[in-house]
């Protein structure tokens, strides 16, 4: 942190109680440091991985003692619907377009931003066009994917309208089911020429 801006991401937060945790090894480690550098270390910024349902419920405890959030979408949708994702006997119930995952995405994303902290996004569906709407509806702006996806992600980011995302998200959080999201998604993706 003394030669460039860094941050801290920390992975698999369970719940508030991590955060309290690795903030005093954190504390510790400066402290040592400042003992044998002679060096007065700053902390750099810390974030949390939001990626279990337990910290989308704690998000507003947890953005109280961190600078910013990443939500990881992968675990987050494994996790919120008990599915194993690899396991092909279950894999149906991997739902990332479904009404509940958004609605979670959204709370997330709500108290981010009421609170003034960094929110990004990262996983299968920040890299997918036919979710760039959804993410950009919900308020996201900072999205995290493969190099090989920007090619796909930038061309729709540049098109669409985010008064008409908004909108979009709108209908979608009063759907029941992830078909009903997704048809909506792939029909207004139709009407503007991106699929």
């Amino acid at each position: 942190s003394q030669r460039g801006n860094i941050k801290i991401l920390f992975p698999m937060v369970a719940h508030y109680e991590d955060i309290i945790a690795v903030k005093e090894v954190i504390k510790e480690i400066m402290k040592d440091l400042r003992s044998w550098y002679g060096v007065n270390f700053t902390m750099p910024p810390i974030g949390a991985m939001i990626e279990m349902p337990s910290t989308v419920w704690q998000i507003e405890s947890i953005l109280e003692e961190v600078d910013f959030v990443s939500i990881g979408t992968n675990d987050l949708v494994q996790y919120m619907f008990a599915v194993d994702r690899g396991n092909g006997s279950v894999s149906d119930y991997f739902k990332p377009m479904h009404p509940v995952i958004l609605s979670a995405l959204k709370h997330i994303i709500k108290n981010a931003q009421k609170m003034k902290k960094g929110i990004s996004v990262c996983g299968e569906i920040a890299g997918n066009p036919l979710f760039t709407p959804i993410l950009l509806g919900l308020g996201l702006r900072d999205l995290s994917m493969p190099p090989q996806a920007i090619s796909k992600v930038k061309p729709v980011i540049s098109q669409l309208v985010t008064k008409d995302c908004r909108e979009l998200v709108k209908q979608l959080l009063k759907m029941n089911t992830e078909h009903e999201v997704h048809s909506a998604v792939e029909s207004f993706m139709a009407d503007r020429d991106l699929l």
